[in-house]
């Protein structure tokens, strides 16, 4: 399970990276968070799962040093908060699209996103070099456990954990609603649904919108597995699908979302199966 899900999210992800590399149009600040999103997967799927969960499954030991194990887990866990600290900035993004459009490229425009992820990226990396300096010199890593099929010694409170999440999902929700609101009005008003020019942007947000409220989605579904569906029971079957395979599929579920919400899906589809076939489309 864990190797297939590897294959199809490299798959996912590295053909969303590829649409948008290849496009010749001037990149969105929507697409660059895209980008940054899908290599973000590519990390966890490679550091996380194929280098340490899948090998260490099939032989029942570790065949890294418990150092560099611990690493490449904390490596994986923060990618996945950058993700979710992320999230709710493309939410926040799609409000000010729609409420603030004059001061869309101040406040989300590609400088303004740079500046917003790099900030994420370098509070990440300091969290990541501090975690492992103080769980090297303290010799507690994080490991996965081929017993319990999940890792272990996290040592992070569960409570404070759910509340950081509910304070997350909270803001992106409250982001999330009142862009629903903007968009059923346009949706609703017969001047935008007459104007081709108006309604195409109406869509586009809608689709954009769409996409956002399923990306949150996953992580909700990660966090109320983690935290309160794998209580239900302590089988190691039960645990290693809330603890792991579920955060395992939101790194792919979020780059097949991407993916297929992306307009240029056809470019994937040439360069697979070859341009003739595809070239109508």
């Amino acid at each position: 399970m864990m190797t297939l899900n590897c294959f199809l999210g490299l798959f996912f992800n590295g053909g969303l990276i590829y649409i948008l590399a290849t496009d010749k149009h001037p990149k969105t600040s929507f697409n660059t968070m895209c980008i940054m999103r899908a290599f973000n997967n590519i990390i966890v799927l490679i550091a996380a799962f194929m280098m340490v969960y899948v090998p260490k499954s099939l032989l029942g030991f570790g065949i890294l040093p418990l150092e560099l194990e611990s690493f490449l887990i904390c490596i994986s866990l923060n990618c996945y908060l950058f993700n979710e600290f992320q999230s709710i900035y493309v939410s926040i993004n799609r409000f000010i699209a729609l409420y603030f459009s004059n001061y869309y490229n101040l406040l989300c425009g590609n400088w303004a996103t740079f500046i917003v992820n790099f900030i994420i990226f370098i509070e990440r990396v300091v969290h990541i070099t501090l975690e492992t300096i103080s769980r090297i010199s303290e010799e507690k890593f994080i490991s996965f456990s081929p017993d319990l099929l999940t890792f272990t010694a996290l040592e992070v409170s569960a409570e404070g954990m759910i509340w950081k999440t509910l304070l997350m999902f909270l803001v992106a929700f409250i982001a999330n609603f009142c862009t629903f609101v903007k968009l059923t009005l346009f949706y609703l008003n017969a001047d935008c649904r007459n104007d081709v020019e108006k309604w195409k942007l109406v869509r586009k947000n809608m689709r954009l919108f769409s996409q956002t409220i399923l990306q949150d989605a996953l992580f909700f579904i990660d966090n109320l597995f983690t935290y309160h569906m794998g209580e239900m029971s302590n089988h190691r079957f039960w645990l290693f699908i809330c603890a792991t395979f579920i955060w395992q599929s939101v790194h792919v579920m979020d780059g097949f979302i991407m993916i297929m919400f992306n307009d240029r899906l056809s470019v994937l589809k040439s360069f697979i199966f070859g341009g003739s076939d595809v070239s109508s489309g």
